[in-house]
């Protein structure tokens, strides 16, 4: 699924949260195996975002439109040509309204050598995230760096 609401919580150990509907079809493939991979887009994959976010795994096999590999430590896909992938492990549940945010503890994580400077950070003339603006707008970052 395109998930617009997820977001680092922790970094010793390195969290994630993810925040689902009950009624997604990720939400009982995540709840059945306690586990997943969050997959860093590029903004050239915006069509396959769009179509991953309006379309169900029930009624369609979104996986067919996109080449995968297995992932290092989970058994979910990391999808090809992404950013990074961030491999999760579930490790508690929160309801929130009418959603339910899995908190995660990051097990692998690793991105695109062509698109992380030497000291480990993303370059920002070449990382072109997907940022979800809602609805059907979305935006990316611009190439510069500004510090506080």
């Amino acid at each position: 699924m395109t998930a617009a609401w997820a977001m680092p919580v922790s970094a010793k150990p390195p969290m994630v949260a993810v925040s689902i509907a009950p009624k997604r079809y990720t939400y009982e493939l995540i709840k059945e195996t306690g586990e997943f991979v969050l997959n860093v887009p590029q903004i050239d994959m915006l069509e396959l975002v769009d179509f991953f976010g309006s379309v169900s795994g029930r009624e369609v096999d979104k996986l067919s439109r996109v080449s995968t590999r297995p992932a290092r430590r989970v058994k979910a896909p990391v999808i090809e040509g992404c950013a990074a992938w961030l491999e999760c492990v579930v490790e508690k549940e929160v309801e929130a309204g009418d959603h339910v945010v899995f908190i995660a503890r990051i097990v692998e994580a690793y991105g695109r050598e062509d698109l992380v400077r030497p000291d480990g950070r993303y370059d920002v003339a070449r990382f072109r995230p997907v940022l979800h603006m809602g609805g059907d707008e979305y935006a990316s970052i611009e190439p510069e760096v500004y510090r506080a």
